[in-house]
């Protein structure tokens, strides 16, 4: 996920484990960071800790993916205007029971210093007007249970605060335990996260609808598990899984809106920044 998650963010391969850094540690600006330059507002919603290896991807830089502690100082750093997840245990500082790092850095502090609205439950989610929000929900990954805020209801809140920007933005939405779910060959679990998923996708579709100036684009940053439907009768699904590993499957692109026609067709996931920076107009990409 961290090379995968790094060749969509930033358009250069890397090696495994290593975040929007090339494989000899340069650091490499990362589609959102461009677009953050060029004026738009960001965002990064998970169902993980916000500092697993998609999202950092996308908002920090290190040379090992597990460097959680420093990525999420590095997303704090970017002033990434919206940034709802799990992985509260890496912005409090050690003095506090439920916290994974190892030293007394107090992020949430910093944070909310920084101009942002802090929440943890779905009634505070409500309730937060931006324009920057930090919202952490567990103090690991999200349980992706009620009471806690749904994807759809993080997607939604996030859409909400960065439409504001009159300049536009960039959100990047992971499902995150589609992936999970797969891994541990669990076809209940694996199809629960690809509902939430889907209902996720939905909310971003609706508002490219009304807005008429949005792109979404769904795809995935490698398939795992190599599930196969072998039969269905009523309720009950016989399937078979050919790993609990990554495959090398080709994954789909789905593209919606202005320019999706741009994602017509077969393409190395390096491509994928490559074209936002084209549509965008950011100049000089990857770099």
């Amino acid at each position: 996920s961290a090379a995968a998650g790094t060749a969509m963010a930033v358009g250069v391969k890397t090696q495994n484990g290593m975040i929007s850094m090339t494989p000899d540690g340069e650091n490499c600006l990362t589609i959102l960071e461009a677009a953050k330059n060029k004026g738009l507002a960001t965002g990064l919603v998970a169902t993980s800790t916000i500092t697993h290896a998609t999202p950092a991807a996308f908002g920090a830089h290190v040379p090992k993916r597990n460097m959680e502690q420093k990525i999420a100082e590095h997303l704090i750093e970017n002033k990434i205007d919206v940034l709802l997840g799990g992985g509260r245990q890496y912005f409090l500082p050690q003095t506090s029971k439920s916290s994974r790092r190892d030293d007394n850095k107090d992020l949430i502090a910093k944070a909310k210093k920084n101009g942002y609205s802090y929440v943890e439950n779905r009634f505070q989610l409500s309730n937060a007007k931006g324009p920057k929000l930090l919202g952490l929900f567990q103090d690991g990954a999200l349980t992706t249970n009620s009471p806690e805020p749904s994807l759809a209801e993080l997607t939604k809140k996030a859409i909400e605060v960065l439409r504001k920007d009159k300049d536009g933005f960039f959100l990047m939405v992971e499902g995150s335990q589609i992936d999970w779910a797969s891994h541990s060959n669990n076809p209940n679990n694996m199809i629960k996260q690809t509902l939430l998923f889907d209902q996720a996708v939905k909310i971003a579709i609706d508002f490219a609808l009304d807005n008429k100036q949005t792109l979404v684009v769904v795809t995935a940053d490698h398939e795992t598990g190599g599930l196969m439907t072998l039969d269905g009768k009523g309720k009950v699904l016989s399937c078979g899984w050919a790993t609990k590993g990554h495959t090398g499957m080709p994954v789909i692109i789905y593209a919606f809106g202005p320019q999706a026609e741009k994602f017509t067709g077969v393409w190395d996931n390096t491509q994928i920044p490559i074209k936002f920076a084209g549509i965008l107009g950011i100049k000089s990409f990857p770099k």
